[in-house]
């Protein structure tokens, strides 16, 4: 009788300390395997917009309400508000965080991650402090946050062609990490950044009916 030698190998993935997205999702065993950022086909030509309008607002209101039907019309309607309010002060599309919105809480202003995340952007204690947070359950509050820190993200990768996707993968697991990983992503932050350009885009589709 033969006995066949087992070996178990154990890795653990330490990172350094560095920038944290505002969720900083935990990543499991099944997803560390790295992979290539190959986001550039299905990149946004352009997440920066000079100025907004009404037709902004009734897409994000009118994608809201057909798809979360049990948010309430007033919460949908101060939601698209404080995405246009922020858009006109930061210069980045509205739309581009209504879809990231979409995929962190289902715009559900209440929801509560099981790592702390709070809110529409889903945003952390610890990035209230720079993001001028006092309440992350506050609608206007919450949206400005959210849309201070995917403007602070674009930045950081504003020579790359994939920006608006690796500054999602920032958002998702910090630029740290990114950075560190040189650009590389975990499936599961792949699959996150592609809900959301994919929402995205239906919602510019949905913008562009109206």
């Amino acid at each position: 009788m033969y006995t066949i030698p087992i070996v178990v190998i154990v890795l653990f993935f330490m990172f350094s300390h560095g920038e944290k997205g505002p969720s900083s999702q935990n990543i499991s065993a099944e997803n560390i395997v790295l992979q290539q950022v190959t986001f550039d086909d299905h990149e946004p030509q352009q997440v920066w917009v000079e100025e907004v309008s009404s037709r902004d607002a009734q897409a994000i209101f009118g994608y809201i309400t057909a798809t979360y039907r049990k948010i309430p019309t007033e919460e949908a309607e101060a939601i698209s508000s404080a995405l246009i309010d922020s858009a006109q002060e930061l210069k980045v599309d509205p739309l581009f965080i209504a879809a990231l919105m979409s995929r962190e809480s289902s715009f559900n202003k209440m929801a509560v991650s099981s790592t702390g995340a709070k809110g529409l952007g889903q945003i952390k204690d610890f990035n209230y402090p720079s993001l001028g947070i006092t309440d992350p359950f506050d609608i206007i509050q919450n949206t400005r946050g959210t849309m201070s820190y995917i403007k602070r993200m674009l930045g950081r990768w504003e020579s790359e062609s994939a920006q608006a996707s690796l500054a999602l993968a920032s958002y998702f697991k910090g630029y740290g990490a990114v950075s560190r990983a040189n650009k590389q992503v975990d499936l599961k932050t792949k699959k996150y950044v592609e809900d959301i350009l994919a929402t995205y885009d239906k919602i510019k589709d949905y913008k562009a009916s109206l």
